[in-house]
């Protein structure tokens, strides 16, 4: 239970995400998140059968055999789209060397999808998760949905670690039907080459992946403290170092081509973000990409 302090603090909080999103919050629904967004749901209408020009993948194979002549399933647009967010908790989230930290950046992000998602007559949910589901927030409509989503996820707890397969395993037992299910992290602590035992063709797929400035440029700032947000553990590094650049660089790289192997194999459409740096632009080109692919 907040203390009266501590609930004017989270409120401050929750103003502060407002204000921030408040114009991409009005002015993507017109366009951008409509395009982006709605009608990737559909749900099962009726068995016809087929006539030229219908997709092979929509045949009915068992009333086909039946039948003898192929028959097709039919299915119409959603009235409503299903938006789940599922937000990284571990504690490297938390970092941040400017005004800005991932987790502020994460808030906000959330705060334009589920204010845009409301304004569009959408159901928005929240699963945050670390090694295990955190908290769990069914999807809903209305304007109280969206403002208990970005208060949950600032009151969020620092985890030890976090588990993707295992917070999209549990959210496919939780959502029925279609959704978009967008995953917020740094994804620092995914193993790439781990199966991801999940359903792509069943929901739709998003990752934006939210990073600070100073992990892809960490070099000639002379030496550093540093402490693994994960662990606890201290560690003095030499910025200058070159050996030490290379290596850091080759690790990087390394991983973010691991990271891009994953989100192709499983269908993310995926999006890079820096924290404290202008992120508009670049929401509205992947928005808009995805309304291409559409």
């Amino acid at each position: 239970m907040l203390g009266p302090e501590d609930a004017k603090a989270l409120l401050r909080q929750v103003s502060k995400v407002r204000l921030a999103t408040r114009r991409l919050s009005t002015g993507l629904i017109s366009g951008e998140y409509r395009s982006a967004f709605r009608g990737q749901g559909m749900e099962f209408d009726q068995v016809r059968e087929y006539v030229p020009g219908d997709e092979p993948r929509q045949l009915d194979w068992n009333v086909t055999a039946r039948f003898g002549h192929p028959f097709v399933k039919s299915f119409v647009e959603e009235r409503s789209l299903t938006l789940l967010l599922l937000v990284d908790c571990s504690s490297s989230t938390y970092f941040g060397s400017g005004l800005v930290k991932k987790r502020e950046l994460m808030a906000q992000l959330a705060a334009v999808l589920a204010l845009n998602a409301v304004q569009a007559h959408d159901r928005v949910g929240l699963l945050l998760y670390g090694p295990e589901v955190i908290k769990y927030l069914p999807p809903k409509s209305g304007m109280h949905q969206a403002l208990r989503l970005v208060r949950d996820l600032l009151q969020a707890p620092a985890a030890p670690g976090s588990n993707l397969q295992n917070a999209l395993e549990q959210a496919q037992r939780w959502i029925q039907g279609h959704a978009v299910m967008l995953v917020l992290s740094d994804f620092l602590d995914l193993n790439p080459s781990q199966p991801l035992r999940l359903a792509s063709h069943r929901h739709d797929l998003l990752a934006m992946e939210v990073l600070d400035p100073f992990e892809l440029n960490p070099f000639n700032q002379g030496l550093l403290q540093f402490k693994d947000l994960e662990t606890g553990e201290p560690c003095l590094v030499d910025t200058d170092y070159r050996p030490w650049q290379q290596a850091y660089t080759q690790a990087w790289d390394q991983r973010q081509s691991q990271l891009r192997h994953f989100f192709g194999k499983y269908d993310f459409d995926h999006l890079r973000l820096l924290a404290g740096q202008p992120y508009e632009e670049a929401l509205r080109r992947f928005f808009r990409r995805r309304s291409r692919r559409r």
